[in-house]
């Protein structure tokens, strides 16, 4: 009977341990539901070779896993296919990490001075709690021009996220 107890008790010490490893895996290399909220400003600065419009964003939202999150992205916009890419883009957390992403964007117009856009976002490094950060998110939007060299933008985003 001695030798039954003990041996329960093992299995069981054992199934803990391993319940406690996996807890621990999964909480810090699991893929997680990445969500938030976006707005912003976006300035035409100049140009970048030929005829593509130079354009920076900042932008303030709240993200989850990051809390109050600042962006900012610098990027070329090809005025014909109005499309972009950046190696560049950066979301601040609340706390000063950071999440550096690369990003793939597409603007639609719908007036003259005002449209949608939608941007693929994939993470390729960090720092802190983010240093290992791995991920992919989409973000939609609108945006408006309210002078020729300004925008003000708005956006919602949704995607997977592991650290």
């Amino acid at each position: 009977m001695r030798r039954l107890v003990r041996f329960t008790l093992s299995v069981a010490a054992l199934m803990f341990a391993v319940f406690l490893v996996a807890a621990g895996a999964a909480e810090n290399g699991a893929m997680r539901p990445w969500r938030g909220t976006w707005s912003g400003e976006l300035t035409i600065i100049g140009n970048c070779e030929g005829s593509a419009l130079l354009i920076v964003e900042n932008g303030i939202g709240y993200m989850e896993h990051m809390g109050r999150t600042g962006w900012y992205n610098k990027y070329c916009l090809d005025p014909v296919t109005w499309t972009a890419t950046s190696e560049n883009a950066v979301e601040t957390a609340a706390n000063g990490d950071e999440i550096h992403v690369r990003t793939s964007l597409q603007v639609i117009w719908t007036s003259a001075t005002s449209g949608n856009w939608i941007e693929t976002e994939t993470v390729i490094s960090g720092t802190g709690r983010f240093s290992a950060a791995k991920g992919v998110s989409h973000t939609g939007g609108t945006f408006s021009f309210t002078t020729p060299t300004k925008a003000v933008w708005e956006g919602t985003t949704t995607g997977m996220l592991s650290y």
